[in-house]
């Protein structure tokens, strides 16, 4: 019973301290849940090493520019532990006012799709595709993404193309 009670109480704050998190940013709908686009200033990536000596990319304080696509799907409330939410994360200089990898370029980004569920953990690195972008008038940026990325053991595609705010 207390087993549940801490799974209960980690659960509910994890869900407040993520919400927190993206206060002002509006989801919107994509695939089967709720995409977040975002950019922060003063952040850098961070590989930490989590459990079973799997790795999940945060950000934290640092000198320059990261965007971030927050996917969170519809969790089916009849199926224990069905959550599943992912990341795609790019590191960029802070001066940069537009942007435009494709093909191999893509291979020496610091750009990483990580995801967090009740499953084995892999990070993503970019294998092919695109990815563009340009800094608007009113201080957003107009992003472009077609990328394959690939794990150790799966290959994730991913696009969008979306305005993505200042956090």
């Amino acid at each position: 019973m207390k087993f549940r009670f801490l799974v209960a109480v980690f659960t509910v704050s994890t869900v407040l301290f993520a919400s927190c998190g993206r206060e002002g940013i509006r989801p919107s709908n994509c695939r089967e849940g709720e995409c977040v686009y975002f950019f922060e200033e003063g952040k850098q990536l961070a590989i930490d090493s989590i459990a079973f000596g799997t790795e999940f990319v945060n950000t934290e304080a640092g000198p320059d520019l990261v965007f971030t696509y927050e996917y969170e799907k519809d969790e089916d409330p009849r199926i224990a532990d069905a959550g599943y939410t992912e990341w795609i994360r790019l590191q960029l200089p802070n001066d940069v006012i537009s942007f435009s990898f494709k093909g191999e370029q893509l291979k020496d980004l610091p750009l990483y799709l990580s995801y967090s569920c009740f499953c084995l953990l892999d990070i993503g690195r970019p294998d092919r595709g695109s990815f563009s972008g340009t800094l608007l008038d009113n201080g957003k940026w107009e992003l472009e993404m077609d990328v394959v990325f690939k794990g150790d053991s799966i290959e994730w595609s991913r696009s969008f193309s979306e305005t993505f705010e200042k956090l």
